[in-house]
C-alpha cells in the first residue's frame, strides 16, 4: 500500500467493477447465481472461490516454470492480477451474502469504489 493508499483505491475500484461483471454475467444467462445470494450454500460459494484461487495458481506456476502445469499458455503479470481480482470479487460477494441488511455506516462515509483511482 502507498502511504496515500491511491494504489488500494485502484485494485479495490478494479474489484468493485469486477463484481459489477458478475452480476451483469448472471443478467445476461452465463450462471444462476453469484456468491452474493442466498441461492448457493457456503459450501458452493467455497468452490467458487477456490476454484478462482486454483486459476491464481495456474497462473503462477505457468509464469514461473511451465514444467509444473499442463497448460500450454504462459501467463503474464497482468493475467494474474486480473485473476486475483476475479478471486478478491468473488470474496466480496460472498461477505456482502453475509452482510445483515440495514446501514453498517453512516452515509458520509460511504464510498462509491467503482469511482476508486478513476480520478
Amino acid at each position: 500500500m502507498t502511504s496515500d493508499g491511491f494504489l488500494t483505491g485502484i485494485v479495490l475500484g478494479d474489484v468493485a467493477r469486477e463484481r459489477l461483471r458478475q452480476e451483469e454475467m448472471k443478467l445476461a444467462g452465463r450462471f444462476m447465481f453469484t456468491c452474493a445470494e442466498e441461492g448457493l450454500t457456503n459450501a458452493e460459494k467455497l468452490a467458487v472461490l477456490v476454484e478462482e484461487v486454483g486459476e491464481v495458481a495456474r497462473d503462477v506456476l505457468n509464469q514461473e516454470d511451465r514444467h509444473l502445469c499442463t497448460h500450454d499458455v504462459v501467463s503474464t503479470p497482468e493475467k494474474l492480477r486480473e485473476e486475483l481480482i476475479q478471486v478478491a470479487a468473488v470474496a466480496v460477494a460472498w461477505a456482502e451474502a453475509l452482510t445483515p441488511p440495514g446501514p453498517l455506516v453512516s452515509p458520509a462515509v460511504r464510498v462509491d469504489w467503482t469511482k476508486l483511482g478513476k480520478e
